[in-house]
């Protein structure tokens, strides 16, 4: 669904069944019998989210629109696009809100069909407009915590930051950070976001609601259960960054929320070798040091980034997840050991005496 400046909505997703009844979400609309009546526009969407200030984006491809609905896309009547997904038997959520960058018009191969892309941001109005104070700088007084300019911080986004909504504001713990004297901060919000977030906190922007949360702690909500029966999609695969997992498109899936891994079997990705070993030492005689991810059976996740896939003509309809462990204790992110020179050298000094791999005396990170 696209959104004037006033409010006004289009869905450009919308069939029409043969009674004329349109359908209000894109899904198939289904006669007394089961049978389609209305499959609505083909629609293609690919997106990425994090929980960072850098705005979330989307690309949405609309196929064979009418020639007068595609001109009024390109002319930029529209600002604001939304983008909803799911099962007709399922779960069925919003999976952007974002302002409209730019809209390409083209035509297939077959030079039959046409379509439309939009290139869309989520929060980009803030990220590159919002000034604190609306120019006039925001004012923190003595004795002011963190949370205290969290809240102040929170309140002039809201009014001056371009349409913005409370999120999800987890709460500062204790005084630290309080101030021995008023202070005033200028300049871009999102620098000033990054000031007042502080080392342990992230500010981002989730289809239009302005979070603050903590670096190491899941939102709350209910754990996703993600096996071959529940949707998920082959076999996780763990690398030096994170968990990557891909599932059935999922809604109550997001950025921060938890998901359990029904599977005790997760893959590690191949060591990074560069072309010049392999071409000079000979793969795979010799790699590079290559610690992965920490994996627990059945364990508990936190989402970190989410990649859409979707096509309502074609095969794609994923959730691609990038996800870290958490503790069973803490609830938090699970804790690492790093390896320490002193243990590099003990277990390249061990490998090399016994003629083996190396194998390091440190849990993996």
């Amino acid at each position: 669904m696209v959104y004037t400046p006033g409010g006004s909505v289009l869905e450009l997703s919308a069939g029409t069944a043969p009674s004329g009844q349109g359908t209000a979400t894109g899904i198939p609309i289904t006669g007394r019998n089961g049978e389609i009546l209305s499959e609505g526009l083909r629609m293609q969407y690919e997106s990425f989210s994090a929980d960072t200030e850098i705005p979330n984006r989307s690309v949405t491809t609309v196929w064979n629109l009418k020639a007068e609905t595609a001109a009024r896309v390109m002319n930029k009547e529209f600002a604001r696009i939304v983008v909803q997904g799911g099962f007709v038997t399922g779960k069925f959520g919003v999976l952007f809100n974002g302002s409209i960058k730019n809209v390409k018009r083209g035509r297939s191969e077959n030079s039959v069909d046409t379509y439309i892309r939009i290139y869309a941001a989520d929060g980009d109005a803030f990220h590159n407009s919002y000034v604190v104070g609306n120019g006039d700088g925001l004012e923190f007084q003595r004795n002011s915590t963190n949370q205290d300019r969290l809240r102040g911080y929170v309140a002039d986004a809201i009014k001056n930051g371009g349409g913005l909504v409370s999120g999800e504001i987890q709460q500062i713990v204790g005084n630290a950070g309080v101030l021995p004297r008023g202070a005033v901060r200028y300049g871009l919000g999102s620098q000033v976001g990054n000031t007042t977030a502080g080392p342990l906190y992230q500010f981002s922007v989730d289809k239009g609601a302005l979070n603050f949360r903590k670096l190491d702690t899941p939102s709350p909500g209910e754990v996703v259960l993600l096996n071959a029966h529940s949707g998920l999609i082959g076999v996780p695969e763990a690398d030096e960054s994170a968990v990557h997992v891909k599932c059935l498109l999922n809604p109550a899936i997001k950025i921060k929320s938890r998901i359990q891994i029904n599977n005790g079997n997760i893959n590690t990705s191949e060591p990074v070798v560069s072309p010049t070993q392999i071409q000079q030492l000979g793969y795979p005689n010799y790699t590079g040091i290559n610690l992965f991810a920490n994996t627990d059976d059945d364990g508990i996740y936190m989402v970190l980034t989410i990649t859409y896939d979707l096509d309502t003509r074609g095969v794609p309809w994923y959730n691609k997840m990038a996800c870290l462990l958490l503790d069973r204790g803490t609830g938090k992110l699970s804790p690492t050991t790093a390896p320490t020179q002193q243990t590099l050298e003990e277990a390249f000094d061990k490998a090399r005496n016994s003629g083996q791999a190396v194998e390091f005396p440190v849990s993996a990170s």
